[in-house]
């Protein structure tokens, strides 16, 4: 008798939660209609370079822990391809992945406005339109209580309360301005039977709102994109160790990689058919190019405060007593002792070393960046 009323209340308790997750998806949505139907397009652009070039921003969007291998892709293959091809036509391609972009200590407030603010730019870049790159699995990503988000910050992008901020990134950068500029690619939901159950906590999501949340995106999708949704497979094969994290690998991603390719190449073609291949200077597309890279790059900094001071103290050439020490340990430019037999007027080599897509680079153009503002050049290799 017992056994039988603790069922019923579980069904009973199980029904309800149904209930109340499917309730607050209905509602979220509600509201994404009703901005979409309020959306007012960005109506800025920006100007082109000195030699008549465009700028093409693919925003990458995506949970982390689970799609580490496309975003490997499209950082090794994809889009240096793609950069070439746009060169062709007088247009620069910036890569907006923040995966990187975003120090661990970041608040929540911080990494929002972070991600959106970029996709600012890419309504900017384009008049509303986004370039916009979005990889779904079987993850809706992290969803920040109400009280993680600022009233300012749910002012100024408007907020949906109860969804992730990577569904933000979709609402914010294709939902509200539906952009033709815009590609959702949907993994296969076979790659999951593969993945070691070590690791299958990354790639799917154990809580009843997010996986109901992550169904009605799908669908959503579907109906409102009904041409820009792709469907790739792709098989695991093992673990790899990357950057000192074990992580599952994926291999025949060919397919992804050549559905993203078209996909922009045609997006590309349609709003900018005026660039056409042309013949130019090599000299000046190098610094053209040089100029846009490190210009964007360093929007990208997010914190850093002390390696941007460290490394603006060495450059300026101050004292070696003077440079602040990092966080992590001593720069061995401080160390006189691994250079042997000096002399005052010599050039120490400061060594910047991370792991690939940690963001040197970026920390470097940041620097770079804030010397030619007050015309100080200086040489970095």
């Amino acid at each position: 008798m017992y056994m039988k009323y603790r069922e019923r209340l579980e069904k009973e308790i199980k029904e309800s939660v149904d209930v109340s997750v499917q309730t607050t998806v209905k509602s979220c949505w509600n509201e994404v209609d009703k901005q979409c139907q309020e959306y007012k397009p960005f109506t800025l652009t920006k100007p082109k370079g000195k030699s008549g070039w465009k700028i093409v921003r693919v925003f990458v969007s995506s949970t982390f822990t689970d799609f580490f291998n496309e975003r490997e892709i499209l950082v090794k293959k994809i889009f240096p391809e793609l950069r070439e091809w746009c060169k062709l036509r007088h247009i620069h391609l910036i890569e907006c992945d923040l995966r990187w972009g975003v120090p661990k200590e970041a608040t929540t407030q911080l990494v929002i406005d972070t991600c959106l603010e970029e996709l600012n730019r890419c309504h900017e870049d384009t008049n509303g339109q986004p370039f916009f790159l979005g990889l779904i699995g079987k993850r809706y990503g992290w969803i920040p209580d109400k009280t993680d988000v600022s009233d300012e910050l749910k002012e100024k992008f408007q907020w949906v309360d109860n969804t992730s901020i990577t569904f933000m990134e979709i609402l914010h950068g294709a939902l509200r301005c539906k952009s033709p500029n815009a590609a959702f690619f949907f993994r296969s939901n076979e790659v999951i039977d593969s993945i070691p159950e070590k690791a299958l906590k990354r790639f799917i999501d154990e809580e009843t709102l997010s996986k109901q949340h992550l169904i009605a995106l799908k669908k959503q999708l579907q109906k409102r994109f009904p041409d820009q949704v792709y469907y790739y497979n792709c098989k695991v094969d093992g673990m790899q160790d990357t950057a000192g994290r074990e992580r599952v690998k994926f291999s025949e991603l060919d397919k992804f990689s050549d559905q993203v390719l078209d996909f922009f190449k045609t997006a590309i073609t349609n709003m900018y058919d005026d660039n056409k291949t042309s013949e130019y200077d090599e000299e000046e597309i190098e610094e053209e190019n040089q100029k846009f890279y490190i210009e964007n790059k360093s929007e990208l900094v997010v914190g850093q405060d002390n390696l941007l001071k460290i490394l603006t103290s060495y450059l300026k050439g101050e004292p070696l007593s003077d440079i602040p020490e990092s966080e992590d340990s001593k720069s061995f430019v401080r160390d006189l002792k691994f250079w042997g037999k000096t002399v005052p007027e010599d050039n120490m080599i400061m060594c910047i070393k991370g792991h690939p897509g940690y963001g040197k680079s970026t920390l470097l153009s940041k620097v770079v960046n804030d010397f030619l503002k007050v015309s100080i050049y200086c040489i970095i290799s």
